[in-house]
């Protein structure tokens, strides 16, 4: 007996997912799940932190971290800290460190722990000790941890005048840890008598003026995101916010009238920020205010100085887009990026002077995107800009505007934002929906311009539904199917249960528990976590994992394991990996639904796997319900036109009835038009008849790119591709005919 139950009767428990013996159970008597055998232990911690029991997951770790072996046992050591620190147990977690200390465990990460375990308790000389001997042996990682290095010097300060100081500190880096925030305020605002703020945190004299804790007040709401709350902080002492002040309190000053909103205020506070700065560094430099941006070498240059004139004219320009005084925003958008120091600030002031443009003038922001693309330090950051400035054009058939973006900006991009863009020109051009003109108004051959633009997605795009699409649109629509390669059967198992107790699973061993203890979702986790380290399993061993899940009825784990291993850019996919990632489960249900629904089965698989990566019992944030996420509402109109009296949405049979009836229901209302009715199980008719009316005219691949909503055009893109697939791994299609199925078009002859 195991906690009052059979041993195999807890097993079946365990895999079937409950685990309410385990939770349930009194602390003391957790050690019996050894009895089940190897790794028991480990497996159930796992469970109680996926359950939300930090408390019980500490001790079960605790157990496993004395009483399993190898892999077990590891992973146990390296997980009980962060349970312990999670659960606020800074006895246990100091005691641990002792143990890690004990066994010659000398690293970065439990050093730090130690450190906050001792300041947690009080023991400041030991836990100042501490730090700075982890700051000396491992200088980098702390740079890494450096709000969390400034916290920790705070609570262990010496005497209240270092405390000070490390409190000014703190407040003037730019992204502290809001608890630390709250610890140093009060320690801040103690009274002068020495009574500790907080537990570890001692007093602080009366070092600080009322503005200034009023400005640490402020910036504290600011973490909180309660800008009303920081507002109130602020009004009081905005004759504080000078040019000299660290940018972290000037730039939440900036946020706060941003969003409290007092937007018509802080534009006055930022001018004002912004004439002392420009003041300061004229009187500094004796240059006139319009040289300083160029006055290199001189003391108008100082990074102080710099950087609040960018923070105050960045967010002066980000209070005029708010007013809807657009033009000057325009204006000052770029004198910003002409301020910025770093380009990370150049980026912020770009990106935002593109928005500006928008809407209304899409060629101005096209030029302006092009103009700056060559010094974009982050590119990436741009593609939503980017992309909206291709959607207008695209809805106002400007081929102009289209032309410019593929030309001179998206060979800055990255490969999947170019993919979409160039095919987009591509496809617009083809179409003679926005013909392809350049800005001296001369115009290349159409269909030319849209072959090269297939031509470059097909060979070069990382997202295989552009390159689906460019194949078609040069007649040579294909899905090309791996080769067969069955998984390598594993090496009999040689060793005995003793083994295993004594040395610890391989890896193979380890990753398949998870799923025998009904922990199939941390298993790709978890893959990630071994992963570099000699303990990672080699890819024939997560193949077997993939299939041996898929056998179980965890689709949605074996796919995630399957992708892991497509991620290896040196792996070879196989037949049999792609069949375990776009797998069939619940084949008679799905089968029975669309046969119901009128509807193709491949069709049905690919927005079901879109939809809920084949979990039955998963819910949306929004409150959509299982394999085919239905809103509770939808489905019980669904349900009351199909006079079904009962139902349960986590129950694949009725999901699946009532999913595809809806989607039926969509296609008859779209006229049979499947990428649209997509779109609208997706968002809904009454948007998607808008989307319709914003694109008369539209083929449904542009007609996507032209959604308002990102999540519908990604959802748009997965669904096809996903049917596609199916069609064709499953079903015996061909490409084409899986594809003009879903794009609504006839047979194509392909380009020549």
């Amino acid at each position: 007996m195991v906690l009052g139950v059979r041993a195999h009767e807890l097993r079946d428990r365990l895999l079937a997912g409950d685990r309410s013996r385990v939770l349930s159970a009194p602390p003391e008597r957790l050690a019996e799940l050894a009895r089940l055998g190897p790794g028991a232990l480990y497996y159930a911690a796992r469970a109680a932190g996926l359950a939300g029991d930090p408390e019980r997951e500490a001790v079960l770790l605790d157990l496993a971290s004395r009483k399993e072996a190898g892999l077990y046992r590891r992973r146990a050591w390296e997980l009980l800290p962060e349970a312990l620190y999670r659960r606020g147990d800074w006895a246990g977690l100091l005691d641990f460190s002792d143990r890690q200390a004990r066994a010659g465990i000398d690293d970065y990460l439990p050093r730090r722990r130690r450190s906050e375990a001792l300041a947690a308790l009080g023991r400041l000389p030991e836990a100042r000790s501490e730090l700075e001997a982890l700051t000396a042996a491992w200088p980098d990682r702390a740079a890494q941890d450096g709000a969390l290095i400034a916290g920790l010097r705070v609570r262990t300060a010496a005497d209240p005048g270092e405390r000070a100081a490390r409190i000014r500190e703190l407040f003037a880096l730019a992204s502290p840890r809001t608890e630390d925030l709250e610890a140093a305020l009060a320690a801040a605002e103690a009274p002068e008598s020495g009574t500790p703020a907080a537990p570890g945190t001692p007093a602080a004299p009366a070092a600080f003026s009322e503005g200034e804790r009023a400005l640490f007040r402020m910036r504290l709401q600011v973490a909180r995101r309660d800008y009303g709350a920081a507002y109130r902080a602020l009004a009081p002492v905005r004759d504080l916010l000078v040019p000299t002040l660290p940018r972290a309190f000037l730039a939440d000053a900036g946020k706060t009238y941003l969003y409290a909103p007092a937007p018509e205020e802080g534009l006055a506070v930022m001018a004002a920020l912004a004439a002392a700065a420009d003041g300061a560094a004229k009187d500094a430099s004796e240059v006139s205010a319009a040289d300083i941006p160029r006055a290199a070498g001189t003391a108008a240059d100082a990074p102080d100085l710099r950087e609040a004139r960018f923070v105050a004219v960045f967010y002066g320009a980000r209070m005029l887009a708010r007013l809807d005084r657009r033009t000057e925003a325009v204006a000052e958008f770029g004198r910003a990026r002409d301020l910025a120091v770093s380009g990370e600030d150049r980026d912020a002031a770009a990106w935002y002077r593109a928005e500006s443009l928008l809407p209304g003038s899409r060629r101005d922001a096209a030029a302006w995107l092009a103009r700056t693309a060559p010094s974009w330090q982050a590119p990436a950051s741009f593609a939503d800009i980017v992309e909206r400035t291709a959607r207008e054009a695209l809805l106002a058939r400007d081929g102009a505007t289209l032309f410019t973006l593929r030309s001179e900006v998206a060979p800055r991009m990255t490969p999947r934002a170019a993919a979409r863009l160039v095919y987009l020109a591509g496809r617009a051009a083809e179409t003679g929906i926005a013909p392809p003109r350049r800005a001296d108004g001369s115009a290349p051959d159409p269909q030319e311009y849209a072959r090269d633009a297939f031509e470059e997605v097909r060979a070069r795009s990382p997202e295989p539904y552009y390159r689906l699409l460019a194949a078609h649109r040069l007649g040579l629509p294909r899905v090309e199917i791996p080769a067969s390669r069955p998984p390598e059967p594993r090496n009999p198992e040689t060793r005995s249960p003793r083994d295993v107790r004594k040395s610890g699973p391989d890896p193979e061993d380890y990753l398949e528990g998870f799923a025998r203890f009904g922990l199939a979702e941390l298993i790709s986790p978890e893959i990630r976590a071994l992963a570099g380290s000699p303990d990672a399993p080699d890819p024939e061993a997560l193949r077997r994992l993939a299939a041996l899940l898929g056998e179980r009825g965890e689709p949605a784990a074996s796919m995630l394991v399957v992708n892991r291993l497509l991620e290896d850019p040196g792996y070879e996919a196989s037949r049999e990996d792609w069949a375990l990632l776009w797998p069939r489960p619940w084949l008679s249900e799905v089968s029975a639904a669309a046969a119901a629904a009128g509807m193709e089965e491949h069709v049905l698989y690919g927005l079901v796997r879109s939809e809920s990566f084949f979990r039955p019992a998963v819910v949306s944030r929004a409150g959509a319900v299982g394999l085919a996420q239905l809103m509770p509402a939808t489905a019980e109109e669904t349900a009351r036109r199909l006079r079904i009296g009962s139902y349960d949405l986590e129950n694949p049979g009725d999901n699946l009835r009532l999913g595809s009836a809806h989607f039926a229901g969509l296609l008859r209302a779209l006229n049979g038009r499947v990428l649209p009715s997509v779109f609208a199980y997706n968002a809904g008719l009454t948007r998607m008849r808008q989307w319709e009316k914003a694109a008369p005219g539209f083929p449904d691949d542009l007609l996507l790119e032209s959604l308002s909503i990102e999540e519908t055009r990604q959802y748009g893109r997965n669904v096809l591709w996903a049917s596609v697939v199916y069609g064709v791994l499953h079903y015996g299609l061909d490409a084409e005919a899986a594809l003009t199925g879903m794009l609504g078009e006839g047979a194509r002859t392909g380009m020549r």
